[in-house]
């Protein structure tokens, strides 16, 4: 869970995201921070000025335990609606593809991937390709429209183009959220932006053959996850049913082309309620709402953003009012934000717990589904059971902390332990931790009920 903080700089680079910022929405147990990718003054290139902008940013965010979602859209590259456009196989019969694009992908993407790839997993490309503001016919202008033809070919250059860089491996490409609302009373599949994902697949693949393209180079249509926006019910109380029917129209949208079985989740990064619509107590009771839907879809839904931490510019959206006053709804949002030490059904693992606050998000990460969800959980094999929460994020990389009668421990990644317990046997083969990784003769060991692990850089992980 997170939110959209949106701009992370002003427009003379200084930072809006300061570590104070970032210690403040760790405090509200944030996890995610949804941040905007914009050239700013007369920087029209992503060169070394902007990225060290950025930088400042970023490393505060992951210094205060926070992982990223990196936007990058329309702001991210110079150029017009009329150029992003171009060529559209809608109005011209064209192929969806133009210099824009291209420049995008190769320009302002793959530079940005370079240089924060290993502090940013996620980049969501573009923000709302479905919403408009005029239409006459099949032409639409306005907001941050992009026809179906030229945003597949957008996704495909930009996957290409990161795979040709031998950047893909590292970082999830996400599509750009499309704009869900119920504006007029009306739910439907177009409103919940499914009909656009299903345009975008379908001309990607039938039409114009980008999706075509890096299905038969890699064995995939060029997108890893799909971006939602939920912004239904503005001016009153929303339901967990209509909540729940916007999401799943937009998995069946695009499950159409990828097959029930996909791994491809949605990431919805945007939802909120703006307290200039509606009550604070309103506000606060569709937050509920809406976390816990989404919640109960977690096997749909891997990631959920609210907009926004703090009321400004765009609104009152915010947790907080302008002045930093916390509103009712941020209780509940803090409570649901919070995952490490929890059970599904809410009940507490209180040693797991204990063990995190003590160490803290900047050291252990956030916790995430692993294979046995984002909550605590129990794993057994091999006569041995523990509870046990998978975390990843931070210092210590992927880690699992492990609560037994041997006590509570974690296995991490700082050398490779965990990933070689992970793939030779896990708990079956090991047990649970006895102790931590301590320094040992020219490395480390660890110590399990049944063997013990070592490392040093000679000769890597060696069990005993």
């Amino acid at each position: 869970m997170g939110v959209n903080y949106g701009w992370v700089i002003d427009n003379s680079g200084n930072p809006y995201l300061t570590s104070t910022v970032a210690s403040n929405l760790v405090q509200g147990k944030t996890g995610y921070i949804r941040m905007e990718f914009r050239l700013i003054g007369t920087n029209a290139t992503w060169n070394s000025k902007m990225l060290g902008y950025y930088d400042t940013v970023v490393n505060n965010a992951r210094a205060a335990g926070l992982q990223i979602i990196g936007l990058v859209d329309n702001t991210s590259w110079p150029g017009n609606q009329a150029q992003w456009c171009t060529n559209n196989y809608e109005n011209t019969g064209s192929n969806g593809d133009n210099s824009f694009i291209n420049n995008f992908a190769s320009g302002a993407v793959v530079p940005l991937v370079q240089h924060f790839y290993n502090r940013i997993q996620i980049f969501e490309l573009w923000n709302e390709p479905n919403a408009w503001t005029s239409q006459s016919g099949t032409v639409y202008t306005g907001g941050t429209y992009i026809y179906p033809s030229n945003f597949s070919q957008l996704l495909a250059n930009s996957y290409a183009d990161l795979e040709y860089a031998g950047l893909k491996q590292y970082v999830t490409v996400l599509a750009g959220g499309v704009f869900g609302h119920s504006i007029g009373g009306i739910y439907s599949y177009e409103n919940a932006g499914a009909q656009y994902i299903q345009d975008t697949y379908n001309v990607g693949i039938n039409s114009v053959g980008s999706f075509a393209y890096t299905k038969s180079h890699w064995g995939t249509y060029p997108l890893d996850a799909i971006g939602q926006h939920i912004y239904i019910d503005q001016s009153g109380s929303t339901s967990t049913s209509e909540m729940l029917q916007y999401i799943a129209w937009v998995r069946s949208a695009y499950t159409n082309y990828e097959g029930a079985a996909t791994a491809k989740k949605i990431m919805i990064t945007e939802f909120g309620w703006n307290t200039q619509d509606v009550s604070t107590n309103v506000q606060d009771s569709n937050l509920t709402t809406a976390f816990n839907a989404i919640v109960s879809d977690y096997g749909t839904v891997s990631h959920a953003c609210w907009f926004v931490w703090q009321d400004g510019s765009a609104g009152d959206w915010g947790v907080l009012t302008s002045g930093g006053a916390k509103k009712l709804s941020y209780a509940d949002y803090q409570y649901q934000q919070q995952y490490e030490g929890y059970w599904y059904s809410g009940s507490l693992d209180s040693n797991i717990a204990n063990y995190f606050n003590a160490r803290g998000q900047a050291k252990i990460g956030n916790a995430y589904d692993n294979g046995g969800t984002a909550w605590v959980h129990t794993w057994a094999g091999g006569g041995y059971t523990a509870n046990v929460q998978d975390f990843a994020g931070n210092t210590n990389g992927t880690l699992n902390i492990q609560d037994s009668t041997y006590g509570t421990y974690q296995v991490n990644n700082v050398h490779g332990l965990w990933s070689f317990y992970l793939g030779n046997g896990g708990m079956a083969h090991y047990g649970p931790p006895k102790d931590e990784e301590y320094t040992s003769g020219s490395g480390t060991r660890q110590d399990f009920v049944a063997h013990y692990l070592t490392w040093d850089s000679t000769n890597g992980v060696v069990e005993h």
